[in-house]
């Protein structure tokens, strides 16, 4: 490659920041949009900051066009990930020749989803995106480092809660895996290589009941209807139905776990070499801070 790639990133929170930091590491030139950049905090020395008003279109692919941005990366949050915003992005890339528009996926896998869900909401997004500007989707699973949320309850504290009966296996993916692995394929691959591909990235699998017995802890099962919270809910609900499990696909949902395990972290290879994070490398005790918690 002769020069560094440069990357625009749209969201800058729980995935953007050590996107953002693994991409300027990499040597790839980082361009941060937000709205309102001066209160952006721990921004990398060797990014540039760009104010961003989403409903000016022209302005935007101006901007894109001005950077000579390459790639673009979206990690806005899920509130604004189902809007226009990022269809209106991808509208403003294509306008100013970016080459491979990443839609904010970074979770369970949505390809083939329909219906009335945010699993088919982002998956929507993401196809129309893919009509403007080709697309790399990139499926983690649950972050890592948001374990301790979803074993836990507001009411039950100190008890590892399992809603539902915590058989189903589903993906676990560290952020700092997940940003490294973004700023490998970016400033290492062809573009061409990644253009409409759906990647299935794999730190660990488990159950619910297995990760009790990893941490030694007695499980209190509550049932999914008790969930009061609605996001949260929604997200328990596919954990519980294997969904997050990065190999499941939803158009072939009676598929032989041979199958579910053979195409979950297949996208892996791509970063040959890496040792990915286990569980608790992560959160080596359930006792610490979990993360504000998020939802993808």
């Amino acid at each position: 490659m002769s020069s560094p790639r440069t990357i625009a990133l749209f969201g800058y929170g729980a995935i953007g920041k050590p996107i953002a930091e693994a991409l300027t590491q990499a040597g790839a030139t980082v361009v941060i949009f937000s709205r309102n950049p001066t209160k952006l905090s721990a921004v990398p020395p060797n990014a540039k900051l760009a104010s961003v008003d989403y409903a000016d279109e022209t302005k935007l692919a101006a901007l894109l066009k001005e950077n000579s941005v390459d790639v673009v990366v979206s990690t806005l949050t899920t509130a604004a990930a189902l809007t226009d915003v990022q269809v209106a992005v991808a509208r403003a890339a294509k306008e100013a020749g970016v080459k491979l528009f990443l839609p904010s996926e970074f979770g369970s896998p949505t390809a083939g989803h329909t219906g009335n869900n945010f699993l088919s909401t982002k998956n929507a997004i993401s196809e129309r995106i893919q009509e403007l500007v080709p697309t790399a989707r990139i499926t983690t699973g649950l972050f890592t480092e948001f374990f301790p949320t979803v074993v836990s309850d507001p009411t039950k504290p100190g008890e590892f809660v399992i809603a539902g009966k915590g058989d189903a296996r589903f993906s676990l993916t560290s952020t700092s895996d997940i940003a490294g692995y973004v700023a490998h394929i970016l400033t290492a691959l062809p573009l061409s290589e990644l253009e409409n591909t759906i990647l299935l990235l794999e730190g660990q699998s488990m159950s619910f009941n297995e990760a009790a017995a990893l941490y030694n802890k007695k499980p209190t099962y509550i049932s999914l209807d008790s969930v009061e919270e609605p996001m949260v809910k929604a997200l328990l609900s596919i954990l519980d139905a294997g969904w997050t499990r990065t190999g499941f696909d939803i158009t072939n949902p009676d598929a032989p776990a041979e199958v579910v395990e053979a195409r979950s972290g297949r996208s892996n290879a791509l970063w040959p070499g890496h040792a990915w994070k286990q569980l608790k490398d992560v959160v080596p005790s359930l006792d610490q801070a979990s993360p504000q918690w998020t939802y993808q």
